[in-house]
């Protein structure tokens, strides 16, 4: 399971690849952090030098980006897979108890290939 600095990490460099041409050093003048400090951000958890993007930096990354409340928490990773959103299409053809009997497997499938995903 990804930790809450992970799932961060991984939102923030989604916006600078989106917003900033994949650039962390443009990010961070537009933002007016020092590069120096931005890429603290993403040093690993346990590294001396690592900064976690703590919850005042999550609000303001998604406010100035127009981001609901809670965005940078939430693990966007699986919604940029073409074959779930496929797959997430198709349950809406079912029919509603159906849907949610395999909206359950579906989870339960997603979150242990995610945690061995997450194994070396």
């Amino acid at each position: 399971m990804k930790t809450i600095e992970e799932i961060r990490q991984e939102n923030l460099k989604a916006i600078i690849k989106r917003f900033y041409n994949d650039t962390a050093r443009q990010y961070a003048l537009a933002a007016g952090i020092s590069p120096n400090i931005m890429n603290r951000f993403f040093k690993p958890k346990g590294h001396k030098d690592f900064r976690p993007i703590n919850d005042d930096m999550r609000g303001w990354i998604e406010a100035a980006h127009s981001l609901e409340k809670g965005w940078m928490d939430m693990d966007h990773s699986l919604e940029r897979d073409p074959f779930l959103k496929e797959l997430a299409s198709d349950l809406e053809l079912l029919p509603s108890q159906d849907e949610e009997t395999a909206k359950t497997m579906i989870r339960d499938i997603v979150a242990a290939l995610a945690a061995k995903k997450g194994d070396p």
